[in-house]
């Protein structure tokens, strides 16, 4: 069963209270201190003093992350998807 729990989290100096699952909770909190952690590394090595400006920069690094990880991810799965195509063909003409 899923349970909901109402959170707080402070991210860039703002408190937000959020529902999340308990499930989530552990991985919510994790990512919190995540970018907490890259809001530091990003305002030491650019300079950059507003937290709106900073924010989009973590924006843009994780999504370019995720495109990285779907891409790999794609090109990892490159023939996989085939055998098992083969395979499915194998056992349709056995049970049929």
């Amino acid at each position: 069963m899923k349970e909901d729990v109402s959170i707080k989290v402070k991210i860039a100096d703002r408190i937000f209270p959020i529902k999340v699952s308990t499930q989530e909770e552990f991985y919510v909190r994790k990512a919190v201190k995540h970018i907490d952690q890259k809001i530091k590394e990003i305002r030491a090595h650019y300079g950059i003093k507003e937290y709106k400006d900073v924010l989009a920069m973590i924006a843009l690094e994780l999504a370019t992350e995720q495109a990285k990880f779907e891409s790999r991810k794609w090109i990892e799965d490159d023939g996989i998807s085939e055998k098992v195509d083969q395979i499915d063909d194998i056992l349709t003409a056995y049970n049929s």
